[in-house]
């Protein structure tokens, strides 16, 4: 009697926070700060926020400052350092650019060079400078580290014998490119891409006409780029996607026959990468799992079984450990959770509410029981951008014409509207993603009507 008196109380108390984050939020303002007026004749409009250094204390992004001659779609990438608060231009363009990765204190980006592009990386910390030039890499996509190798794909132009788009390692101690493997051989391309680092090893996603569209992964050298599985035999492939480093194992989605995505995860072999679960029992449809995120030993993500709808799934990495945390909306609708984000020990998502569809704020503990809403959103409006920071959770609700954020501490006196006492523009927050550097959340807003530049709250 005492137990289930005690889980009725926590119920309870649960839907009572719920309806109180109505009646108090936005009673109090959080104040944002604008770094800087980048571009003073009108919006920088930041973009690709992205951390590097030894301790992730340089923020990198690109945008346009207004300056400097040339064409209005002049870009820059700059370099903000945590402690001072120095701005440094580290490249500039007149034309396309694009980050691709940090890493080993560098910044990687892409920029265009007569009429095609090249690799640029620029050094914090006392790291070099360099560059592969057209020539030699062109259409570089984005990449990451691994020790001193920048792993990325390119098409090799001027090659002999030719060679198109595939994985490559640029060695930044020799500033060198080197092919990783022809996986599509001649000059025909792999289009490899998603490259996710992973227990010691860089994972991706490369195609040929022998195999299909399947999961790679490489150590960083010629001989130890290798197809991990051949998930669908012959020429279709498995196309996996969503690839996350969680828990120890790679998660990702793949199709195990035409159609039937469903979740699979690698521990790095060919036995290990394995279907979780048919989670959705048809063999043409599939479960379409998104958004792989892990509590402890746990790992969360959204599914469709078919006939519940998208709801909040969990697994432990088996099959019988791989289960629905709860049916928030009964029948086939679905609450469609989403920006799934580990905060306060809990999972903490958006998803429609059981009630009147409204979306909502949910936090979980992995339990039906344990799975409650939290924070209910404006009306007719939705959540994303889920970012914690500082001991709080950021987030942002909008409408078709509007846009605010939000801070909470997981309670509902604690929800407050970031604004700044005077907020001229109805829809401040722009759409690119947010960055944490230390105890500062940095994203692209527009609060003040100088335009959209960037700004950070705690």
């Amino acid at each position: 009697m005492t137990m289930k008196t005690t889980i009725n109380t926590c119920i309870l108390s649960s839907i009572f926070l719920g309806i109180c984050a109505n009646m108090v939020v936005g009673q109090t303002l959080v104040t944002p700060v604008r770094v800087a007026d980048i571009n003073p004749t009108g919006a920088s409009s930041p973009a690709d926020l992205t951390l590097g250094g030894v301790a992730n204390d340089h923020l990198f992004f690109r945008c346009d400052n207004g300056i400097g001659g040339g064409s209005s779609r002049r870009v820059w990438v700059y370099d903000l350092e945590s402690t001072t608060g120095i701005l440094t231009i580290l490249g500039e363009t007149p034309d396309y650019m694009a980050i691709l990765g940090s890493g080993e204190n560098r910044v990687f980006y892409q920029r265009t060079f007569g009429f095609g592009k090249e690799l640029h990386w620029r050094g914090v910390n006392g790291a070099g400078h360099g560059s592969i030039f057209s020539n030699y890499l062109e259409r570089p996509k984005p990449g990451c580290t691994l020790g001193n190798r920048f792993i990325t794909a390119g098409n090799h132009t001027n090659s002999n014998p030719a060679v198109g788009d595939e994985p490559t390692f640029i060695d930044l101690t020799t500033n060198t490119r080197t092919l990783l493997r022809d996986i599509a051989p001649n000059s025909a391309s792999s289009n490899a891409s998603g490259f996710t680092p992973h227990n010691g090893k860089v994972y991706f996603v490369a195609s040929n006409t022998t195999s299909g569209t399947e999961l790679y992964s490489t150590d960083g050298t010629p001989a130890g780029t290798l197809m991990m599985k051949d998930i669908i035999t012959g020429a279709i492939g498995s196309e996996p996607s969503d690839m996350r480093s969680v828990a120890g194992r790679l998660y990702f989605s793949a199709l195990a026959a035409a159609g039937n995505r469903e979740p699979w995860s690698c521990n790095g072999t060919t036995v290990g990468t394995v279907k979780l679960k048919e989670i959705n029992a048809s063999t043409t449809v599939g479960s379409d799992p998104k958004e792989f995120t892990a509590l402890g030993t746990k790992v969360f993500f959204s599914a469709n079984d078919g006939s519940s709808g998208r709801e909040l799934w969990v697994t432990d990495g088996t099959a019988t450990g791989t289960v629905m945390v709860k049916d928030i909306i009964a029948g086939a609708s679905g609450s469609n959770p989403h920006d799934l984000i580990l905060f306060n020990k809990k999972i903490w998502f958006v998803a429609s509410d059981a009630l009147g569809r409204t979306r909502s704020l949910y936090a979980t503990d992995g339990t039906a029981g344990g799975t409650v809403k939290m924070l209910s959103l404006p009306a007719n409006t939705e959540g994303e951008q889920l970012n914690v920071c500082n001991g709080k959770l950021f987030y942002v609700s909008h409408d078709a014409t509007s846009s605010k954020m939000w801070c909470t501490d997981g309670t509902a006196k604690g929800t407050k509207q970031v604004q700044p006492a005077i907020s001229p523009n109805i829809n401040p927050i722009g759409t690119a993603p947010m960055a944490v550097m230390g105890n500062w959340l940095y994203f692209n807003g527009n609060f003040d009507s100088t335009g959209a530049e960037l700004w950070k709250v705690q």
